[in-house]
């Protein structure tokens, strides 16, 4: 068994390596906020790229954890399309032709909510999971960051208007459209008991009621992106940049507290999404190659 050592960081304590074929990062200890108590840390196991062709994006796990939804560029046509794959990064398939993006299935594993980059097609968009039912639901050009609620029955979603972000909330069946808030909020994800919402605004990470009362800051270290929750609703993930020209994947505890960085800064993060089972955290990666790529990090 022959292993190719690319790189070794004293500082982070990280190795990486080649082995048949796939690129690992192993262990990695993450970097932690003064508040972190050994009872809460979350420890990285092992970092594994599963592709290496980039233009890869916005990647999260089916409900049973043994399928990635994601969104990859085609640079031949100069378009982005859906496709799915096994966990283990095998038998991808292509689920749509005519341009979208950002795809994240229900609770239920029955259907996939993504934006339209089709011309006169735009907006938020729901389709089965196998592809044979499709429902428009949005029209707007700038709808985006789709987010299913714990029951599944309705859609949070970002749009731009009035010349700021709102977050705005549809029933999948397309009636019942509400603005959740405004004023530059943007990137919304549900608490998986359906209490919470946790979003973006100002390049930090907020937290407010369901009905849009009650906000509070979480996290604004340094432009904080993407936040979405661990399924027990216990922790956030999110993507912060910090004293580099990168992202790195975050986590911390869902009152702010406890924050760690898990990924390093030379090589570059973004989109994490928890598995159902919360031991494995999905995300693009940019790799040796400086390209987007999807990996799978498993933590304890």
């Amino acid at each position: 068994m022959r292993i190719n050592l690319l790189y070794f960081s004293v500082q982070s304590r990280l190795i990486s390596f080649l082995l048949l074929g796939c690129f690992f990062i192993l262990p990695a200890l993450s970097s932690t906020s003064q508040s972190a108590t050994s009872n809460n840390l979350v420890r990285v196991v092992s970092n594994i790229q599963l592709t290496f062709d980039g233009g890869y994006n916005h990647p999260s796990f089916s409900p049973d954890g043994k399928k990635i939804l994601y969104d990859k560029y085609n640079y031949n046509r100069g378009q982005v399309d859906i496709w799915i794959m096994d966990s283990n990064g095998k038998n991808r398939v292509q689920l749509t032709r005519s341009g979208a993006k950002e795809p994240i299935f229900s609770p239920d594993g029955k259907w996939i909510a993504f934006v339209s980059t089709r011309q006169k097609k735009y907006g938020i968009w729901i389709m089965s999971a196998d592809c044979k039912i499709k429902r428009h639901l949005t029209t707007r050009i700038t709808d985006q960051n789709p987010s299913w609620s714990p029951d599944g029955k309705k859609i949070l979603y970002t749009t731009f208007s009035n010349g700021d972000y709102a977050i705005w909330q549809i029933d999948k069946n397309g009636g019942n459209k509400i603005q959740v808030s405004g004023n530059g909020e943007y990137s919304p994800s549900y608490s998986p008991d359906g209490k919470y919402i946790v979003y973006v605004k100002d390049l930090s990470i907020w937290k407010m009621k369901a009905d849009g009362t009650g906000r509070k800051l979480l996290a604004e270290e340094n432009e904080d992106r993407e936040p979405s929750w661990s399924p027990d609703g216990k922790k956030i993930v999110f993507t912060m940049q910090k004293m580099e020209p990168i992202c790195n994947v975050m986590v911390m505890n869902a009152n702010g507290t406890c924050k760690q960085q898990l990924t390093t800064g030379w090589t570059g993060a973004k989109n994490p999404h928890f598995s159902s089972d919360g031991k494995q955290i999905v995300y693009v990666g940019k790799g040796n190659r400086l390209q987007d790529n999807i990996w799978i990090m498993t933590i304890k």
